[in-house]
């Protein structure tokens, strides 16, 4: 079998180029998988142990192993041992978070150290932490990065888990869940159970859908803001903009929650006909009585500074919630003045 697999860190490449490398036979002895709360890390696994004709053998790390000092040999004396029968074994070291700093840097250094063509391969999952984020930078072994990923990959693998609810989710909807939740799938799929009591017998879960069982956390309501801020109820909006003062997520949340409704706002304002797109009575009449309070050419002015405020924060501004509140004090003085 060939083993050509280059020694390097792809750190940003997706699951499809390992795939490919994969399908290739072009296998490495060693693969780390960082955010393993994820879809694509089973098929991942499914599809090594398949092209590369591999017997499966798992070994869970427990909090209450992770001290032993006989751990560490035992799982290099698996991972190093030819089989008897010469068969080519995955193994699949789950919860690698679990070792101490020690064990940790001891295993990578020692598996570091297998030849390309060594007859196992190890596959070693880690859920995210910042720290073994960076052990697993440095270890120049071939890493997916499950834990970030582009909107769109994100997006591929939430559609993945509506489905196996029974559901379909919304474009709008699946962005509005990210924005709203991050991109942990384990957070992701109890959120998805839980709209499914909001969905009901529809299958379908859209962005009220979304608003109603995810909009809201102990201080306040994103819906509330938005609506406030549609409606130019400024006074209204700045009161709910302050009750999320306290979450440094929430700045990000929010300019991308406002783009949102406000590109929709904007389409009734064309004459378009968003009746189709999976979006309530209630909402759209909204939208009809937020366009007209709002014209053309300010409204693509408040998307625009909408869209210099997300640089602005994602460029590391240190008072994000300054920005929002001018935002919100100049529309309403524009509105007050028309």
């Amino acid at each position: 079998m060939k083993q050509d697999f280059k020694r390097k860190n792809p750190l940003n490449l997706p699951i499809e180029y390992f795939l490919r490398q994969i399908q290739a036979q072009k296998i490495g002895p060693v693969y780390l998988l960082l955010g393993v709360d994820h879809p694509g890390k089973d098929d991942f696994i499914s599809t090594l142990k398949s092209v590369g004709g591999f017997s499966l053998e798992t070994v869970q790390i427990n909090r209450e192993d992770a001290n032993k000092t006989e751990l560490i040999s035992d799982l290099v004396a698996k991972i190093t041992t030819q089989s008897l029968w010469q068969e080519r074994i995955l193994i699949v070291i789950r919860d690698f978070q679990n070792l101490t700093l020690k064990n940790q840097q001891e295993l990578l250094n020692r598996v570091k150290s297998l030849p390309m063509n060594h007859i196992n391969t190890i596959v070693i999952e880690s859920k995210y932490t910042k720290e073994i984020a960076e052990l697993f930078n440095r270890s120049k072994l071939p890493l997916i990065n499950f834990y970030e990923l582009d909107v769109g990959g994100v997006q591929q693998h939430l559609n993945k888990i509506a489905q196996d609810f029974g559901l379909r989710i919304d474009y709008e909807a699946s962005k509005l869940l990210i924005d709203l939740v991050g991109t942990d799938f384990s957070l992701l799929k109890s959120e998805i159970a839980k709209i499914t009591i909001f969905v009901g017998d529809r299958q379908r879960i859209t962005v009220d859908d979304v608003f109603a069982a995810c909009g809201y956390t102990k201080e306040g309501s994103i819906d509330d803001l938005i609506n406030a801020t549609f409606f130019r109820n400024i006074k209204e909006a700045l009161g709910n903009l302050f009750q999320f003062k306290d979450d440094k997520k929430m700045p990000v949340i929010i300019v991308n929650s406002l783009a949102n409704i406000a590109f929709q706002i904007m389409q009734v304002l064309l004459g378009g006909d968003l009746s189709t797109k999976g979006i309530s009575k209630k909402r759209l009449a909204n939208f009809e009585k937020q366009s007209q309070l709002w014209q053309r050419d300010e409204l693509s002015e408040f998307i625009m500074e909408l869209a210099q405020i997300d640089k602005q924060i994602k460029s590391g501004y240190p008072e994000p919630f300054v920005l929002l509140e001018n935002l919100l004090v100049k529309s309403g003085k524009d509105y007050a003045t028309s």
